[in-house]
């Protein structure tokens, strides 16, 4: 898969989503038996008001999420605008980061991404170029 190629033997995967728990689980769980490695789910439970809805949120839960790991880059894959908050975060923090657009649903994103592309058929070239 294009992420097979992407990713490091090292290099760790976050799903941060606003979607619910009960529908991101399955998919992590078939995502994480093709790059055959953990992948990190964060996502809006039923109950609870602590959600991950807004851009602020989704920065709140990567800043938690990297809380004790050393990440020297990132890539930040998303399709709306709150994905552009984790791209700045990173940056932020130091991190090189690259957004990549996958099928942007929103200008704003499209304008700010490194990479846009229509589908995942598009994703040849490595977003930090390799």
């Amino acid at each position: 898969t294009v992420l097979q190629r992407w990713l490091g033997p090292t290099d760790r995967v976050l799903v941060l989503s606003k979607a619910f728990m009960p529908v991101l689980l399955p998919a992590c769980l078939h995502l994480s038996a093709l790059l055959n490695r953990p992948v990190d789910v964060v996502g809006n439970r039923l109950t609870g008001d602590d959600g991950v809805l807004r851009s602020e949120d989704k920065q709140r839960e990567l800043r938690a999420f990297l809380e004790g790991y050393s990440c020297a880059r990132a890539v930040v894959i998303g399709d709306t605008e709150e994905d552009i908050g984790m791209h700045r975060t990173l940056t932020d923090l130091g991190i090189a980061s690259r957004l990549v657009a996958m099928s942007p649903k929103d200008p704003r994103i499209r304008a700010e991404a490194d990479l846009v592309l229509p589908s995942w058929r598009h994703a040849m070239e490595h977003p930090f170029g390799e």
